[in-house]
């Protein structure tokens, strides 16, 4: 009895919020400074059981911990320069980086379903014309038409997908807080 309650236990969802001080020498003109960011991060209980809530709850504080801990060692926020006002250039990348997950995520789907989508048809293809010494009149025409498939579905799917990288790429290059050097001062 006691067996099956630990295999239904729920599982819970925790977040933690944590802060770390990043210390930095700008670039532009040596000023050591420091700033502090905050991240948050979900964890969860991914063990196949617990034996209770509280036990469910720690390890899913501990998830969230190492979670929100690996955020903070691999981001940054730009943080002008207080003395000139620069914006150090690996606080720009990292930004980049974070910056429209969204359609890096889209972007990523349709590569996959065009890649699967045009990988089909290129298979089958392939598979008539191995096969074609039996009736090469069939298999021609099916081959052409899978091979047509392919390409449309290249096309159809590539387009949109390649559109969605070179819009990302173009707004994460348009962020330059350097770039106006009469704001800053």
């Amino acid at each position: 009895m006691l067996w099956l309650l630990l295999l239904s236990s729920s599982k819970n969802k925790v977040f933690v919020r944590d802060t770390r001080v990043k210390r930095c020498a700008c670039e532009q003109c040596g000023h050591e400074f420091e700033y502090e960011i905050e991240r948050e991060a979900g964890g969860k209980d991914n063990s196949l059981f617990s034996w209770d809530e509280r036990d469910a709850f720690r390890k899913a504080e501990a998830d969230a911990q190492k979670n929100v801990s690996k955020l903070l060692d691999a981001q940054d926020d730009a943080v002008p320069c207080p003395d000139c006002g620069w914006v150090q250039t690996g606080m720009i990348v990292a930004v980049r980086r974070q910056s429209y997950l969204r359609l890096k995520e889209v972007f990523e789907l349709g590569m996959f379903l065009t890649i699967t989508g045009v990988i089909l048809p290129l298979l089958l293809a392939a598979l008539f014309l191995f096969t074609s010494s039996v009736n090469s009149g069939v298999h021609g025409d099916m081959t052409f038409t899978l091979l047509s498939v392919a390409g449309i579905l290249a096309v159809v799917g590539g387009v949109p997908t390649f559109l969605l990288w070179l819009l990302r790429h173009l707004l994460n290059a348009a962020y330059n807080p350097n770039a106006n050097p009469k704001a800053r001062g």
